[in-house]
């Protein structure tokens, strides 16, 4: 004589369901995208492509750009005063001192010692007065409105290409986000199918081992433990009632929809209409909404016509299959 099976933690009808949910929903998001599929090498050539910019932008913003504009600055000062002669030496002392302001706040964080901080400044004021003095006369031999035109359309054509290199970047980050989100439900809708499927066929395993076990041979306590296994199969949480005084009630059986109230008869002959006034007093006493007799046998003609009349439902030998394939419940 088989038993049912173990009762350990199993994989019920309830888990496939909340796995065939989430899979359904990962697909379709999946489906709404285009099914794109993304490969590791396109994620890395627009991340290798968002690093390149990357750089350029720090290249038209290095030490480069800010002689830039100091010698913009150098040219308007030197169009302003008009006075070669002092304006030029004015401007250079302007940007020379420009330089050490620049370079004193990381120096003092990086440099302890005194001397050395005097001589990088005194290096730096020379190279800003060096270097204004070279773009006056730079300009000189071109004339300051010249100068200053060609300098002004250089200077805006630097800012136009900072401007589109922001917005590459802008671009591309959002294009490696979208690769990856979509990377990312790619696998996560074939992992959502891998579990699916596994929980699918741990669950028909188990519900096989049920319809073939020797069900009709259990009597008492061994046919309770196998209807406590079915209704946990179909996703209740199921209770034995105590073994005396149960009130016509073996199981109770929970879920979201309410609680029922089952009496279990493991008979090898028919089952009369005493069990059904039975667990439809026992449904009442236990506070459930609605009771059902299980049998691995039949039910006496007048066992059905009280279960109609009281609306209790009956599940006899022809209904264990069904019942275990969650077609009744």
């Amino acid at each position: 004589m088989s038993s049912p099976p173990s009762r350990s933690r199993r994989v019920t009808k309830t888990d496939v369901s909340a796995a065939r949910a989430r899979f359904e929903q990962l697909d379709a998001q999946w489906v709404q995208s285009g099914r794109r599929q993304v490969s590791d090498e396109e994620v890395g050539g627009a991340e290798q492509l968002l690093k390149v910019t990357r750089e350029r932008i720090q290249q038209l913003k290095s030490m480069a750009w800010l002689f830039c504009r100091m010698e913009r600055f150098t040219l308007h000062v030197g169009a302003k005063i008009g006075v070669w002669k002092y304006g030029g030496v004015i401007a250079a002392s302007v940007f020379g001192t420009a330089a050490v302001a620049v370079a004193v706040l990381p120096l003092l964080l990086v440099i302890e010692q005194t001397g050395l901080v005097f001589v990088c400044l005194a290096c730096a004021f020379a190279v800003g007065f060096l270097y204004s003095l070279a773009v006056f006369a730079r300009a000189r031999q071109l004339g300051i409105p010249r100068a200053l035109a060609s300098f002004e359309a250089a200077f805006s054509e630097r800012e136009r290409q900072l401007a589109a290199l922001a917005e590459e970047t802008v671009r591309l980050e959002a294009l490696i986000s979208e690769l990856r989100r979509l990377k990312q439900l790619e696998h996560d809708c074939a992992e959502a199918k891998a579990e699916l499927e596994k929980l699918a066929k741990k669950f028909n395993d188990r519900r096989q081992k049920l319809i073939h076990c020797d069900w009709r041979s259990f009597r008492g306590e061994q046919f309770e433990e196998f209807v406590a296994e079915v209704f946990e199969e179909l996703g209740y949480r199921v209770r034995f009632t105590k073994a005396s005084g149960d009130q016509g009630v073996d199981l109770i059986a929970v879920s979201r929809e309410g609680r029922i109230a089952i009496q279990c008869k493991g008979y090898s002959g028919s089952v009369g209409n005493s069990s059904v006034q039975q667990v439809f007093a026992g449904m009442v006493h236990y506070g459930c909404d609605e009771c059902v007799v299980v049998t691995n046998s039949s039910f006496t003609s007048g066992a059905r016509e009280l279960a109609r009349s009281v609306g209790c439902r009956l599940v006899d030998a022809r209904d264990i299959v069904p019942l275990i394939r969650g077609e009744l419940f």
